[in-house]
């Protein structure tokens, strides 16, 4: 039985027979993961694409893991659980999940990160649409102790368009320590009819060496833009974790990749195969820098100088100004994510979402409200608050600066257009136009979410919300974003936008159809609704979620 593929692009709500094979299996390897694997898990579960199985291969744990999963699918058969029965390696657990996954495609999602909920709807269609093998997708990765902000690990072109990546070019970006961002950190979604498995003798690089093979037996690999991925650093994260014996195993397995008559490709491999030795020296370096063994670090240093070269990113991680802290606050915090211009009850939206606001402060909260988007000013450089904005506790708007109780806009353009719409305004109060001097700004609230406005969402909102409110249904898409993934997200619907009369300026909101607001309302785990009528519409459409 599987959710009804109906909404946006096949959002599920209901429960159907299905009885061909998935479109896509995720593997998910666990080891004592309880501490994150409900977000996981309820991340791929929530997929708008609803064709999948997800497959939890567990590692022999010790902590509740499994039973936090069982809890959380909620008797969803597309959950697979499968139990070792002991400390194999993720290699060998995802092995295991590959041995009975049964979809078009296979992808892998760790059990400490999750993905937003249109990710594998938006990959694997556009991986099709191109006839791509393989496919990945850029990744945000956010701090679990907020040490630093959120950033993506893409960089330059990479991150603004789709490019298609060969072996050579896969493998020059993966050397061991490298400066540039390594396409091997990505988590790939391939197609299974590959045959892929991983190397059981890799510790770490697994995934890029599984990739790396692949390509030289001719697969196509497509790389989006597109930040679905959402990557958590925490105490416990392994990947970063670098030993000589991880080293050696990788210097075994690159050993038996054949480059054929791939020149390129041949020579990132012994660039690669350099970079692993210095590496290795620099573990020993490291190791002797913490036994506080000078004359054995000297030697190392001396011995293979372009090893000590590699203590400079360290060194600079050090001396690198780390992310103030928040302040200490005892009060619980909920994140208001919107794109409604918000600067006081001056309309009935504003006065709800202000009421709300209010009646969450009385009840001991903070709400934090997070202006997505520079579109909030419209036409105007500033934005004057009143009183009643005090109500939350901190106010950020994209692309603003707050003074007081004026919040004004960086983007020096914006100021133009201001200037414009004043002496528009002044010649019609003395009965004179001027075609084209200045137009109404554009209805914005309906855009999907660029990826600036998703960076300024993952910094700005605070890490630690216990809720996220989502202004409209429209910004749910960005919840995802927040970085706070325990915490429940609502949605506040606002009226059933699909049957409201709008002016022609609000065009997109005229072309919403009942499937995709109800698909844009079920990205949430609540919908708020503010009459009964509407209210008994959205549970008939959502059954599955809280009204």
């Amino acid at each position: 039985m599987l959710p009804a593929r109906n909404g946006v692009g096949g959002i599920g709500h209901g429960i159907v027979s299905f009885s061909s094979a998935p479109r896509v299996s995720i593997v998910m390897a666990n080891y004592n993961g309880g501490a994150f694997l409900d977000a996981a898990v309820r991340s791929v579960l929530r997929q708008t694409e609803t064709s999948l199985e997800l497959i939890v291969s567990d590692d022999g744990s010790t902590d509740d893991s499994l039973a936090r999963a069982k809890a959380v699918a909620r008797d969803d058969e597309r959950l697979v659980l499968l139990q070792g029965g002991g400390r194999t390696g993720p290699a060998a657990t995802r092995n295991r999940a590959l041995a009975v996954a049964r979809g078009a495609w296979v992808a892998v999602v760790d059990s400490d990160d999750y993905v937003h909920p249109e990710r594998f709807e938006r990959l694997l269609g556009a991986a099709e649409a191109d006839g791509a093998d393989i496919t990945a997708d850029d990744l945000l990765t956010f701090y679990q102790d907020g040490a630093r902000a959120p950033h993506p690990h893409l960089r330059g072109d990479a991150a603004k368009r789709a490019r298609w990546v060969d072996a050579a070019a896969y493998e020059r970006s993966n050397r061991l320590l490298g400066a540039g961002p390594a396409l091997g950190y990505l988590k790939p979604a391939w197609r299974r009819t590959l045959g892929a498995r991983y190397n059981e003798a890799l510790r770490i690089g697994e995934d890029s060496e599984l990739v790396l093979r692949l390509l030289i037996a001719g697969a196509r690999m497509r790389l989006y833009p597109d930040l679905g991925y959402l990557y958590r650093k925490h105490d416990a994260s392994i990947s970063h974790r670098l030993d000589r014996a991880a080293i050696d195993a990788l210097d075994t397995a690159y050993a038996d990749i054949d480059p054929g008559e791939d020149t390129a490709l041949a020579a990132a491999l012994r660039g690669n195969a350099s970079a692993r030795k210095d590496a290795a020296c620099f573990t020993d370096l490291i190791a002797a820098l913490k036994a506080r063994d000078l004359r054995a670090a000297l030697g190392v240093a001396v011995k293979r100088p372009s090893a000590a070269l590699l203590l400079r990113e360290p060194i600079a991680a050090r001396l690198r100004p780390r992310k103030r802290p928040a302040p200490r606050r005892t009060a619980p915090r909920i994140a208001l994510l919107s794109r409604q211009r918000i600067v006081g009850a001056t309309n009935g939206s504003s006065a709800y979402v202000l009421a709300m606001a209010s009646a969450l402060k009385d009840a001991g909260f903070a709400v934090d409200y997070v202006g997505v988007s520079p579109h909030i000013f419209g036409r105007w450089a500033a934005l004057r608050l009143r009183p009643e904005i005090a109500t939350f506790d901190r106010y950020v708007v994209h692309g603003g600066v707050r003074f007081g109780d004026l919040v004004v806009a960086r983007d020096p353009r914006l100021w133009l257009t201001s200037a414009r719409a004043v002496i528009d305004l002044a010649l019609r109060k003395v009965g004179l136009t001027l075609p084209g001097l200045s137009a109404p700004a554009a209805y914005e609230k309906t855009a999907p979410p660029t990826r600036a406005e998703i960076l300024f969402t993952a910094r700005q909102a605070p890490q630690d919300a216990r809720a996220v409110l989502c202004d409209y249904a429209f910004l749910t898409r960005y919840a995802a974003y927040a970085m706070s993934p325990e915490a429940p997200a609502f949605v506040i619907m606002h009226d059933l936008l699909s049957g409201r009369v709008t002016d022609a300026r609000e065009q997109a909101v005229t072309e919403l159809d009942a499937r995709t607001e109800f698909g844009l309302l079920g990205l949430a785990d609540a919908v708020i609704a503010i009459q009964q009528e509407e209210a008994a519409k959205v549970r008939a459409a959502l059954p599955r979620r809280e009204i």
